[in-house]
């Protein structure tokens, strides 16, 4: 899936997830976070969002990396009037799922900063 990802086939990534699911494998966190950096890296906001939900619904924990692509695709996928709302849904988010800012995921919380405006946004306490 990673190989499909890094060539820029996020179609076939996803596809290949779809395959998964036909032949009764069950995805994992890795996966579904492997599908949502693509779709951050590609600007896809909607489709990260997508595979998020869908990591959900299969009653898996996202971890810091997941949340660390998410925002990547707040910062590359959503125009500035969203940032906001969205940076807050997601922290509120990691705080239910008892994640705490570590110095990789704060500097993808700080790559939303020229978005939103505002620091305090990316970096006031959880």
């Amino acid at each position: 899936m990673k190989k499909f990802i890094d060539y820029g086939r996020l179609d076939d990534a996803a596809d290949l997830l779809e395959e998964m699911k036909f032949h009764k494998i069950h995805p994992n966190t890795p996966v579904f976070t492997t599908l949502i950096g693509g779709c951050a890296d590609a600007g896809n906001f909607a489709g990260a969002m997508r595979f998020y939900n869908a990591l959900k619904k299969y009653g898996l924990k996202p971890d810091a990396r997941t949340f660390s692509c998410l925002f990547k695709a707040v910062a590359k996928g959503l125009d500035s009037s969203a940032t906001m709302e969205k940076v807050e849904s997601l922290k509120a988010e990691m705080s239910r799922y008892g994640i705490t800012p570590s110095l990789i995921l704060q500097n993808a919380m700080l790559s939303v900063r020229p978005l939103s405006h505002t620091l305090s946004l990316c970096v006031s306490p959880m």
